[in-house]
């Protein structure tokens, strides 16, 4: 017999992800509009000579590291709101999920990867919240996506390229101030200074055009996310627990489903455990499991 697992708790994620998302929106619109900010300061800082070669962190380097910070926090909201939304589907019943609850922390942390791993998992959550899919359907994986989630996958590799360019652009002028004590060139005499402000300039427009890009990615992720969460409470409302008659039945009381927690047929608890064979002693409330003596009239299923 398998030993019963530990059902957990339904929870409606609506609220939160509502609040998350929110969140992760306002902590992307501030590490833009600093890092912007930043950037401008860092050029006019240039220009005034106070950029000296190993010191380069002192001008944009604070943007960066308040970008960071700001993004920081909007990002572990939107990852712990994709990881409930991950748990919930998994508790819809959803096999060969490819995207578990994990990858709601691996696809955001890593580089590169990052820009296209959350749409794929949005894109799984979303075919696994479609509203015709029952209980342990194994057709889920052929619901179609939204164009919504494509988006979302092109907006992310758009961002993580824009981004690419403005990292390259800022770390050439960090690697010119670093390398040179003093840089002129012979046809127009530009100093030091100047050849580092130009090159702050240039990668300017790119970070601020990667920032707006972002936003605009993080605002259709948003609202995938929330209708995913919509759409899988209406699924846990509609079928609030895995019905036994579901399932092809060779006697009133003996069918051939699997091993799991499933409707109490004698109506005494909310879940009790089949072993594959026969109904246990093992009940479930809430999560907690009791045992309950198996009553003598047959159980009530179909």
């Amino acid at each position: 017999m398998y030993p019963p697992p530990i059902v957990s708790p339904w929870r409606d994620n609506r609220r939160f992800v509502r609040s998350a998302c929110a969140g992760w929106l306002v902590s992307i619109a501030v590490a833009g509009v600093a890092a912007a900010v930043r950037s401008g300061d860092a050029v006019r800082a240039a220009r005034a000579g106070n950029v000296r070669p190993y010191s380069f962190g002192t001008g944009y380097g604070h943007g960066a590291n308040l970008f960071t910070l700001v993004s920081l926090a909007g990002t572990v909201l939107v990852i712990v709101a994709t990881w409930r939304l991950a748990k919930a589907h998994a508790q819809l019943g959803r096999p060969a999920s490819r995207w578990g609850p994990a990858w709601a922390v691996a696809g955001r942390l890593i580089p590169l990867a990052s820009a296209v791993l959350p749409a794929l998992q949005l894109g799984e959550l979303w075919r696994g919240s479609h509203p015709a899919t029952r209980h342990d359907d194994p057709s889920w994986r052929e619901n179609p996506t939204s164009a919504p989630v494509r988006a979302v996958l092109i907006g992310g590799l758009v961002s993580a390229t824009i981004g690419v360019i403005a990292m390259i652009r800022i770390f050439g002028a960090m690697f010119d101030s670093a390398m040179f004590d003093s840089l002129r060139d012979a046809r127009n005499s530009r100093t030091f200074d100047d050849a580092v402000a130009d090159a702050i300039a240039a990668a300017r427009p790119w970070v601020i055009a990667g920032a707006i890009a972002s936003f605009i990615t993080a605002v259709l992720a948003s609202s995938v996310l929330v209708r995913i969460a919509d759409r899988q409470q209406l699924l846990r409302e509609a079928d609030p627990t895995p019905s036994a008659a579901g399932y092809p039945l060779a006697h009133p009381w003996q069918a051939t489903f699997p091993p799991g927690w499933f409707a109490d047929p004698w109506g005494r608890y909310p879940l009790r455990w089949w072993d594959g064979t026969t109904w246990t002693t093992h009940t479930s409330v809430d999560g907690h499991t009791a045992e309950d003596p198996i009553p003598e009239q047959p159980p009530h299923i179909g």
